[in-house]
């Protein structure tokens, strides 16, 4: 036993401590002693030995154990010293265990000044960095998430910031742009699809083909079942009236490019008689409508297209008194159609000096859409046309402003300025206009300014140019040309244009 204790390397104090956590205690022996009366004496002899026995090998097992063992299976508690001398256990760093807390950082502070130090160094451990890492991957694909999402959204909301500003078209666009990523994602923008479905509706942007995109839109977003319900009665009817409007001018167009009047002269005022009867007789008649489901049904044509058809069929045939008055049973059968009838209107009662009329046209039509040009270049005309340049030039600039490819903007802002003799100003902007694009009224507009320029040799590279794209000279710049009429009447009398 003196050999175990050498081996140990263990005070008395220490190994007598061990034995105790071992030995049979005073509770377990007066245990033991109550129960005495359930046993003989023999038997409680035997249970005492047994008790004396457990001592006994508890005791060996404590002599054989080495001092870390010992520590490990708590029969001692080892303790720490410093300068100070032994360190309590409630002074231990709750790091490593081994120092005493410095306390210079609060009577609280639980670390000891090396861990401190360990920490600004290695401020995480292993685990953490795991954890810290998860975190960041979590967190980038969530930003990424959020940032598709989020592109997504921010785009609607500038479309919708768009058509709070009446720019149909510049939301048009955006909301399409959302739809688009949307459908990508097996997503049905059903909002979108309908609210674009009116947008289009309001401006036609790509004339009478976009009856059919507001159909589609329209479908798109609402199954047969959900057009037949109350709450998108209005969806339903506004689907039957583009597909009455397209299904109408087919008829106008079978018409047109029907045998028996293929070789119809429009010239000749009694062909032209038959043809614009046969065209009314339309409003007669029902035509055909196909919805998505395949289902047919025969509804009344639309007499505001007829009508507009007719308006069509008379300016071609320069019977400007009829296209005028079909023009105004359009805009009396359907006035919430603007773009049927409103710029050509507006430019006819400008020329028939009722400039009242013209202004309410131009403003309906500005008010509509400042993303379509009609509503500036009508109301620079009418100010052209009163003889106020200036303001003139100021409605032109507005619309390039926000429509700055717009070639028949420059060509309203030259026209402006050539009123005023600013022709300098004036050929700086056609030449601008025809960077952009290159058409017959633009062309004439030029060559009056290069020719009251007096450049000679820039008017006949111009007409050369009309020529060879087979675009002809119109009659009043031919007897301005001949000096019969000047710049300026060219641009504030009759049409106030060069045609």
């Amino acid at each position: 036993m003196d050999d175990n204790k050498k081996d140990l390397n263990l005070s008395n104090d220490e190994l007598s401590a061990a034995a105790d956590q071992t030995a049979v205690t005073e509770d377990n022996f007066s245990s033991a002693i109550d129960k005495s009366q359930e046993y003989s004496d023999k038997a409680l002899d035997d249970e005492l030995e047994k008790l004396a026995e457990t001592f006994r090998q508890e005791l060996k097992k404590a002599q054989a154990m080495t001092e870390e063992e010992l520590i490990k299976n708590g029969i001692i508690i080892q303790q720490y010293e410093d300068d100070d001398g032994v360190i309590p256990e409630e002074e231990l760093c709750k790091c490593c265990g081994e120092q005493r807390r410095d306390k210079k950082y609060g009577e609280n502070y639980e670390y000891c000044k090396n861990c401190r130090e360990a920490m600004k160094r290695y401020p995480l451990s292993i685990s953490g960095i795991v954890t810290l890492a998860a975190m960041v991957f979590v967190a980038v694909v969530s930003v990424f998430g959020f940032a598709s999402d989020f592109s997504v959204y921010n785009t609607i909301r500038k479309a919708d910031e768009y058509l709070s500003q009446n720019k149909k078209y510049s939301a048009l666009t955006l909301y399409d742009e959302a739809i688009t990523t949307l459908d990508s994602a097996d997503i049905v923008a059903k909002r979108l699809y309908l609210k674009t479905a009116e947008i289009v509706y309001d401006t036609m942007p790509e004339s009478i083909y976009s009856l059919e995109d507001v159909s589609y839109r329209i479908e798109s977003a609402l199954s047969d079942f959900e057009l037949g319900l109350p709450i998108y009665a209005g969806y339903k009817a506004l689907n039957k009236e583009v597909l009455t409007m397209q299904s109408t001018f087919y008829e106008f167009y079978n018409i047109m490019n029907s045998e028996e009047f293929a070789d119809h002269d429009i010239k000749n005022d009694e062909q032209y008689e038959e043809l614009m009867t046969e065209i009314g007789s339309i409003i007669d008649k029902e035509v055909s409508i196909t919805y998505s489901d395949k289902t047919i049904e025969m509804v009344p044509a639309d007499e505001a297209i007829v009508r507009f058809c007719q308006y069509m069929l008379a300016y071609s045939a320069a019977k400007y008194e009829d296209s005028y008055q079909y023009m105004n049973v359009v805009y009396e059968l359907a006035p919430s159609r603007l773009w049927l009838y409103a710029y050509e209107l507006g430019i006819t009662e400008l020329q028939k000096g009722d400039i009242e009329k013209a202004e309410t046209f131009a403003n309906a039509l500005y008010n509509e859409n400042k993303d379509l040009q009609d509503g500036y270049v009508l109301y620079s005309s009418i100010e052209r046309m009163k003889g106020n340049s200036k303001k003139a030039v100021e409605w032109a600039d507005k619309g390039i402003k926000e429509l700055s490819e717009n070639a028949e903007l420059y060509r309203m802002k030259a026209m402006a300025l050539a009123t005023n003799g600013d022709y300098e100003e004036a050929k700086k902007a056609v030449d601008k206009g025809l960077e952009k694009q290159q058409y017959s009224y633009i062309y004439m507009v030029s060559l009056v300014i290069e020719n009251e320029l007096g450049n000679e040799e820039r008017v006949e590279e111009i007409k050369d140019t009309m020529e060879e794209s087979e675009l002809e000279i119109s009659d009043k710049i031919k007897e301005y040309l001949k000096g019969k009429i000047t710049a300026e009447e060219i641009f504030t009398e009759g049409t106030g244009d060069v045609e």
